[in-house]
């Protein structure tokens, strides 16, 4: 998309000098052309200006449009598409808005993450500046996980804690998808306010997507429950909560997951490798399985196979290795009412989880260092209810209607 902005300015410049050009030469010859040759040349220079000039009005209207949005109702104006993945270009939206940001906690994964972990979990002081933010991006597999993840590292220098749900879905294709889907300058740039919101919009301008999106986005922002739109509410955590009607959990399923898909052994060996370069940074990662539907589990078929298979290979990848892997599928009981779907729970269920992994976390941070475990890489869930969470008796954020 910038090559058409650039295309356009040298266009409208070219255009100028054609048609400057062709003045220039009209007059020098006006004496030899014939009244109608001179009419005719003037008529050309007059399109070519006349084109030029609203080609450089069109760039300044939107310009202008971009500006005042932004300015006046930024909720109705669409994130630059840094990426094309509205979850990630929200979130760099978000990041901008935030400059007071400073975690050490890092929620990442794909929407499992971003809608099942609640910040304030992990937040040890009520009134100090969020400690935790919600990286997860909708869709992401893990090579694009370790990706975007790699950014925040670098723009958060104090991140010291890496928290990974880790879902089957994730690990599925990273042999066809690009891990590199964003221009990590580009994006810390923005995020960073280094790059002007004029400038974002022109360089990344889509106005297929952009024009429709600003038509809903604002609703979208708030909507964290209706099920036909967008869920783009998003907490002081960087956190997108769902809590869907109870009537719409089992199409929910049947829509999105009705079979299961082969694991990649490519994604395993990205967290292999995600596992050793967090540890070479001293950050510490931890790698949850959260709890699974038990809907899913029992009318899809396959679907306890694939997930033993996958918890299996999820063990058999981090053996040996830096990072700290929790099965956390029976810290907490969750029914099928606490499900959204397969894999998202509901914000309510995810609340409690938080609280369950924080103290599991806390525990272990007391406990050990960052050096590799030869044989035993993965922590047993204490019993229910016996933790301790970073809080003090934090019970949640509650997105507001």
């Amino acid at each position: 998309m910038a090559t058409l902005w650039v295309g356009m300015a040298l266009g409208v410049v070219g255009v100028v000098l054609i048609a400057a050009l062709r003045g220039w030469v009209g007059s020098a010859r006006a004496r030899d052309d014939t009244p109608r040759d001179a009419s005719i040349n003037r008529n050309a220079g007059r399109y070519l200006l006349g084109f030029a000039s609203g080609c450089a009005l069109t760039v300044l209207s939107c310009i202008a449009v971009i500006e005042a949005l932004a300015r006046v109702a930024p909720d109705y104006l669409p994130p630059p598409a840094i990426s094309n993945h509205i979850s990630f270009d929200e979130k760099l939206l978000f990041l901008r808005q935030n400059p007071q940001l400073q975690p050490r906690i890092l929620g990442i994964g794909s929407s499992t993450a971003m809608r099942s972990l609640d910040g304030s979990a992990f937040q040890e002081n009520d009134e100090a500046p969020p400690s935790f933010l919600n990286a997860g991006i909708a869709g992401g597999q893990m090579n694009q996980i370790r990706y975007v993840s790699g950014f925040y590292l670098d723009l958060f220098r104090k991140i010291d804690v890496l928290l990974q749900l880790a879902v089957p879905p994730d690990f599925t294709d990273c042999t066809h998808t690009e891990g590199v889907f964003f221009d990590r300058e580009d994006g810390r740039d923005f995020a960073s306010g280094r790059m002007s919101m004029v400038g974002a919009y022109l360089k990344y301008f889509n106005p297929h997507e952009l024009i429709p999106a600003a038509m809903h986005i604002a609703a979208d922002r708030k909507n964290w429950a209706e099920d036909t739109r967008l869920r783009l509410y998003m907490d002081a955590f960087g956190s997108m909560p769902m809590q869907v009607p109870a009537d719409t959990v089992q199409r929910r399923h049947e829509e999105l997951y009705s079979s299961v898909s082969l694991l990649d052994s490519r994604c395993f060996e990205e967290l292999r490798a995600w596992s050793r370069e967090t540890a070479e940074k001293g950050i510490r990662l931890y790698v949850v399985i959260p709890p699974i539907s038990p809907y899913f589990l029992r009318s899809v078929q396959g679907a306890e196979d694939q997930i033993e298979t996958f918890v299996a290979r999820l063990r058999e990848s981090l053996r040996g290795e830096p990072a700290i892997l929790i099965d956390a599928r029976q810290v907490v009981r969750l029914g099928e009412g606490d499900f959204a779907d397969a894999y998202h729970l509901q914000w309510t269920a995810a609340q409690r989880l938080s609280l369950e992994i924080a103290g599991v976390i806390q525990r272990d941070m007391r406990q050990t260092s960052l050096e590799p475990v030869p044989e035993q890489s993965e922590l047993e869930a204490p019993a229910l209810g016996s933790l301790q969470t970073f809080g003090s008796g934090s019970q949640g954020s509650e997105p507001p209607l």
